[in-house]
């Protein structure tokens, strides 16, 4: 690979739907993820955490999968926002997109398509 056109921080739903988005438009991409496994690197933490509350909790008994956090990205006084997407006319970095607040699986898609039309200039 001699040139690379996009870098996708993050191999969750979203980042994984942004990439296949890009490389079907014919931009060269790589995906980054920090984990050697995608949902169950965190795994053991998670378990210390929740027996906090649930004791009993065994071994074994949590399975990854999709869950969300709903921060809030708007200031205060602001109508409330789900999600935001800044390009690179909104920040002025070339090739970059910041997707804020998005948590659902079901607008992977679209977001995808969103970004690719983002970078095509």
């Amino acid at each position: 690979m001699e040139r690379v056109d996009t870098i996708v921080i993050g191999a969750g739903v979203v980042g994984l739907a942004c990439a296949r988005a890009l490389a079907l438009a014919g931009r060269e991409v790589i995906v980054l993820e920090s984990e050697s496994t995608i949902g169950t690197g965190r795994a053991g933490s998670f378990y210390g955490a929740i027996r906090r509350y649930w004791p009993g909790l065994k071994d074994g008994a949590v399975q990854p999968a999709y869950s969300g956090i709903r921060p809030k990205i708007q200031a205060r006084g602001e109508p409330a926002r789900d999600f935001l997407i800044q390009g690179p006319k909104d920040h002025g970095v070339a090739g970059w997109v910041n997707l804020f607040g998005i948590e659902s699986p079901g607008l992977t898609a679209a977001i995808g398509e969103h970004v690719r039309e983002l970078l095509r200039d």
